[in-house]
């Protein structure tokens, strides 16, 4: 965890010890928090047949499981 400042842009610089292994990473808004989650050069388990809405909400869902599961983890979640 840390703690990081915010420029008048809205812009934050993430810590050197966090960075994203990615050129682009996807930001979800969760509450009044976010998850960033990078995204893979090469992306896999994906079927172009799937709408984007398919594909948001199948991502969703996934981020979901993964915040809970975390969450339980750390003795968070009642």
């Amino acid at each position: 965890m840390a703690v990081v400042q915010v420029d008048e842009r809205g812009r934050i610089c993430i810590p050197r010890e966090m960075r994203i292994e990615a050129d682009r990473a996807l930001i979800i808004p969760l509450g009044s928090s976010y998850m960033v989650i990078p995204i893979p050069k090469t992306l896999t388990g994906l079927s172009l047949e799937d709408s984007a809405r398919e594909l948001r909400v199948r991502a969703e869902g996934a981020i979901r499981r993964e915040v809970r599961q975390r969450l339980e983890r750390r003795g968070q979640r009642s």
